[in-house]
């Protein structure tokens, strides 16, 4: 799993536990802002994820 990947994932399952009531949101813990930039990051970034993700050595073998 990418980055990019494992961000949009994060992203979807935060907003469907809002939706489905598992998570409540209010006034100390609200993830408006936080899923706003993700978002952004998301829509601006794919391919630098990508690209950040192949440098990534795959185990501690090949470092």
């Amino acid at each position: 799993m990418t980055l990019y990947e494992a961000l949009k994932e994060l992203v979807e399952v935060v907003e469907q536990a809002i939706e489905n009531g598992d998570w409540k949101v209010d006034g100390a813990c609200d993830p408006d802002m936080a899923l706003f930039s993700a978002k952004q990051v998301l829509n601006d970034n794919e391919s630098l994820f990508e690209d950040f993700y192949e440098h990534i050595p795959e185990s501690e073998d090949s470092l």
